[in-house]
């Protein structure tokens, strides 16, 4: 597959750090995070997104997969639907580019409920359904088709809507905000904060 081929490549790029670091600023910021704070991500994988910029906090990260790590960051192997923390442990948990790709539906309800349960706020990304370009499958409105006209994919894919995200267990009551990862490539941040709805300017 051509995003099997290319994405690697991509990933080790400066500009794929400066997407990402972007990115990682944007949850910072939405999150309202202080230094020291207790944060978890949920798929943390090798900690390309998320983990290699936050040596300020105290980061864990959990993940199904033992995957080698791009840095040092505290990491548990197991599965989120069942997360081993008291409710509201972390100051925040993070998930990017995870929940699309979670099923049955009711592994994904178990999925949003823990991150819910152990997070005094959270913020998730997903890709977003208006996206022009499907990363995953390098296609231009891939999840718009009909099920017969889409080109392969190795996994299945979750799209949404931002008003369907805020259905599932954990979600209600939360904040959807589209923004443009790379261009061409809009993702969809979830998130929720206690202290009142804020967003940095892109």
């Amino acid at each position: 597959m051509l995003y099997q081929l290319l994405y690697p490549m991509y990933r080790n790029t400066d500009l794929s750090t400066r997407f990402r670091r972007r990115r990682f600023e944007m949850i910072r910021q939405v999150l309202g995070l202080q230094p020291g704070q207790k944060v978890l991500e949920v798929g943390c994988a090798s900690g390309v997104d998320f983990m290699q910029f936050a040596d300020e906090y105290d980061a864990t990260g959990v993940d199904v997969l033992n995957l080698p790590k791009v840095c040092d960051f505290n990491f548990q192997q197991l599965d989120a639907k069942s997360l081993p923390w008291p409710d509201q442990y972390f100051d925040a948990v993070v998930s990017i580019g995870v929940l699309e790709h979670i099923q049955p539906m009711d592994r994904l309800c178990a999925v949003s409920s823990e991150i819910r349960r152990v997070a005094k706020r959270f913020c998730i990304i997903v890709p977003s359904n208006g996206t022009w370009i499907e990363p995953h499958t390098w296609s231009v409105f891939w999840q718009m088709r009909g099920q017969h006209s889409k080109s392969p994919c190795s996994h299945e894919l979750n799209y949404f809507s931002d008003e369907a995200w805020l259905q599932f267990p954990g979600f209600t009551g939360a904040s959807t905000k589209r923004y443009w990862h790379v261009p061409g490539i809009q993702n969809l941040m979830i998130f929720d904060q206690p202290q009142g709805p804020f967003f940095p300017a892109e």
